[in-house]
Order: structure tokens, then C-alpha cells, then sequence
């Protein structure tokens, strides 16, 4: 078996509220420490060139696409997940539910202020969304997705910024500028926020931001690359959907949450489980949604239940001949909430490989798994995310 183990958002940058230390260094792993002491550890150099670091574009990097056959959105790969239908012409956005201060800053990309139940609340409150014919659909949590028919052409004349990236702004910086697509989706969010007054604060309010334009498009199924039979243990929106195009299977997962409280005791199970597989990706969502939230004592101690609930049995239970590769896909910073490009490390348990491998592109991740002919070193193009 051949496990690659991928911590989303796992660098991050030393926080005052751990003593200056980083989250990873915080928690502690005594697999990676022994990983790294016996096997083979480096970084990865993951974030396609000319785009933003973000999970769908690092993600696919690590299964061996190259960057040209990445899409430029990741929404229809989530309608996918959710088994919706994708037909060609649509359009499809994510949408995040955000809180806006009283002065007209966005204080969260993630529904900030907002308990389980008032989630549910805010779901149940959106269905009643349409504007110029399109359709809400709500993807759990504070995510969601948008579909335009029959507007594919408008992908091009979109510039939507990134909600998680723009924290702290002016909300009126944020809003869509142009012609017909802009009004539509301004009454989109001007309409999100009139079915949400009832869950207003006193010092924020909350709306619908759009973002991640996509339309239908072809992702190389994982047996096409790399003739392995896959199997994939996540419960992210974006990775189900990623499954789902590269034909990778991927069973529902009862506890799984995409977030720090998901059942890791679950996910190793399930893993197991799909021990007959060739390859087994397994995704872990918790990290990186905690810095989103600015929460750095909350991601150490996710990484420190990742280690005691998983990994470490996991680790035990590897055969001479299984390999496991665990990395980071993107960093996220649990100071600002937003992703950070650099390189990510890698730890390695294999037959095939000792030592320090350096920087390596992150389409080299299976092969790295498989005993291949290293490729080339990479220079990656930002160091800021080193971390081990």
C-alpha cells in the first residue's frame, strides 16, 4: 500500500499565543520525528505557477497533474461532490457565508460569531435565494455554491476576490464591478442579506460572498496517470470532488467533518478498510480550517489528536513493503486567516528512499511513493512556509 497522508493548512508562522512557536512545533510528532530520523523527509515545491495557494490547485499538484490540466476554479469539482448535476454552459461559483462589522469591514469568511444550530438556521434561510435565475445549494457549514445557467461565457469578465484572503477590508472593496454579471451578483448578496437579518449581531451582520468561478471541464482519472487502483478517505467538499472526477474511490464517511472535530478514530478505520486499493489518499481538513478562524492553539491541538489518533497507529501498522508520504498541500496562517505559497515539507516512510531529498516539484509526490527516479530539483519560489 502506498498512503499519502495530506495535513491541509499544516505550516504556519510562530504565534503569540504558543509562545512563538508554530502550531506543528507545539503539538510535537513522534512519527514524524522517527520519519524523519529513518526515512527520507523534504519539501515540496506544491502551488501551480501564477496562481493563488489554494487546496484544489495543490492538491491535484501532489496527484501528478500538471498545472495546465488544473482547472481555474474548484466549484464544479464541490457540485460534483454533492452529486448535483455539471453541464456544459453552466457556471458555478462557491459562496462563503461572511460576517460584516458594523462599520463595513469583513471581520470572517467562515461564519464567524454564527453555533452549529444557527449554521443549520442559515442554510434553511438561504434556500429562499434566487436572483436572475440562478440556484443557492448549501455545501455545509459556512460553504456553499451557486449556479448560473447557461452563463459559462461570463467566466472570463469575472473578478471575484477571495473572501479568506481579504479579511479586514471594506466590504464595498470586495463587491463584483462591471456590467450584467456584476448587478446579478450584487443582488445576490444584497438578497443573502435580507434572508439573514435574523441572525444579525449587534456588531456584525451577515451575507453571501461569491467567489472561484468554474465550469465543466476534464481531470485525468488517477488509473490514466499512474496506473493505480486509488482509494481516497476525506470528507472536504473539494477533495470528495476531486475523487469523483479522477475516479478515485471514495465511500461517505459517518463523523467526518472536515474540521478539527472529525472522527480521525474513523478516518484510520476507513482507511483500513481500503487497505485492497493500490494507493490511498487520506485527507485531513482540520489545520487549516483553525487558521482560518485565527486560531493557532486550536490547530495545535488538532495536530496533536492527529498524531495520537491516527497517524501514530497508522505508522505502527505499515508493512515492510507499504510506504506512507505525509505533507502539507499550502500553508495558512492562523494570524491573518489566509493561504501562504512556499515549500511544504514532506516526511517519507519507504523502502526506497533515506535522507534529505531536498526540494522537489510536487507532481513527484506518487512517484516519491512508488520508488521512481527522482526528477529534477525544484527552487521553490517562496521559502516562507518551510517549516518542520
Amino acid at each position: 500500500m502506498k498512503v499519502l497522508l495530506i495535513l491541509d493548512g499544516l505550516c504556519d508562522v510562530p504565534a503569540p499565543q504558543l509562545g512563538y512557536k508554530t502550531p506543528l512545533q507545539v503539538a510535537g510528532s513522534a512519527t514524524l520525528r522517527d520519519m524523519r530520523a529513518h526515512g527520507a523527509h523534504g519539501f515540496f515545491d506544491t502551488c501551480p505557477p501564477g496562481r493563488e495557494p489554494d487546496s484544489m490547485g495543490c492538491i491535484l499538484t501532489l496527484l501528478g497533474v500538471e498545472a495546465q490540466r488544473i482547472p481555474d476554479g474548484r466549484a464544479c469539482l464541490e457540485a460534483m461532490a454533492l452529486g448535483l448535476p455539471v453541464r456544459e454552459g453552466d457556471l458555478w461559483l462557491r459562496v462563503s457565508l461572511a460576517a460584516v462589522s458594523a462599520s463595513g469591514e469583513l471581520l470572517s469568511a467562515v461564519g464567524a460569531g454564527l453555533s452549529a444550530e444557527e449554521l443549520c438556521e442559515a442554510a434553511r434561510l438561504l434556500r429562499a435565494l434566487e436572483a436572475g435565475g440562478c440556484s443557492y445549494f448549501p455545501a455545509g457549514d459556512y460553504r456553499g455554491l451557486v449556479c448560473l445557467p447557461g452563463r459559462a461565457g461570463w467566466m472570463g469578465r469575472l473578478s471575484l476576490p477571495l473572501p479568506h484572503q481579504n479579511l479586514g477590508k471594506p466590504l464595498a472593496a470586495l463587491l463584483p464591478r462591471g456590467r450584467e454579471e456584476a448587478a446579478l451578483l450584487r443582488g445576490l448578496i444584497r438578497k443573502s442579506g435580507e434572508l439573514l437579518a435574523p441572525l444579525a449581531r449587534e456588531d456584525r451582520r451577515y451575507l453571501l460572498l461569491p467567489w472561484g468561478g468554474a465550469v465543466k471541464g476534464r481531470l485525468p482519472a488517477f488509473m490514466e496517470l499512474h496506473g493505480l487502483r486509488a482509494g481516497g478517505v476525506c470528507a472536504a467538499g473539494i477533495v470528495r470532488g476531486i475523487c469523483a472526477a479522477m475516479e478515485i474511490d471514495c465511500p461517505s464517511l459517518p463523523g467526518a467533518t472536515a474540521d478539527w472535530d472529525t472522527d480521525l478514530a474513523g478516518k484510520l478505520r476507513a482507511a483500513r478498510n481500503m487497505w485492497d486499493h493500490d494507493f490511498l489518499l487520506l485527507h485531513l481538513n482540520g489545520a487549516d480550517e483553525c487558521a482560518h478562524r485565527r486560531d493557532p492553539v486550536g490547530k495545535a491541538r488538532f495536530l496533536s489528536r492527529v498524531e495520537r489518533e491516527l497517524l501514530a497507529p497508522l505508522y505502527a501498522a505499515l508493512g515492510a513493503e507499504d510506504s506512507l508520504l505525509v505533507c502539507g498541500d499550502h500553508g495558512t496562517n492562523s494570524q491573518t486567516g489566509r493561504h501562504e505559497r512556499g515549500a511544504q515539507p514532506f516526511w517519507l516512510r519507504s523502502p526506497h528512499r533515506r535522507g534529505d531529498l531536498g526540494t522537489l516539484p510536487g507532481t513527484a509526490a506518487v512517484g516519491l511513493l512508488r520508488g521512481e527516479t527522482l526528477p529534477p530539483a525544484s527552487i521553490a519560489h517562496d521559502e516562507t512556509s518551510r517549516e518542520e
